[in-house]
């Protein structure tokens, strides 16, 4: 099992949270639940910045994505998630 040195953060079914300002990366995400609405992962401070990824989880189902050590999903103004119809947590590390 990795080890992070990173905040863990949780953003319930449905709700839009702003998790982090400024510059940083994403290590991990798992998402749960699924549905229709996929996950967002925002580059700024709402969700009309732009997208810098999109997770779709089927009902019930959950994603467990780790990113490789040296590639990590890097944003450049800040994290805004919006979870769609899962739960998500995600571990980032501000730069």
């Amino acid at each position: 099992m990795a080890t992070y040195a990173g905040v863990g953060s949780f953003v319930p079914a449905g709700s839009v949270k702003t998790i982090h300002a400024g510059r940083g990366s994403i290590l991990k995400i798992i998402a749960s639940g699924g549905g229709s609405r996929p996950v967002a992962l925002h580059d700024g401070s709402n969700v009309s910045a732009s997208v810098l990824f999109r997770l779709h989880v089927p009902a019930g189902g959950i994603a467990d994505l780790e990113f490789p050590e040296g590639f990590p999903l890097r944003f450049s103004t800040g994290l805004t998630v919006d979870a769609g119809d899962c739960d998500v947590s995600l571990i980032v590390v501000g730069t």
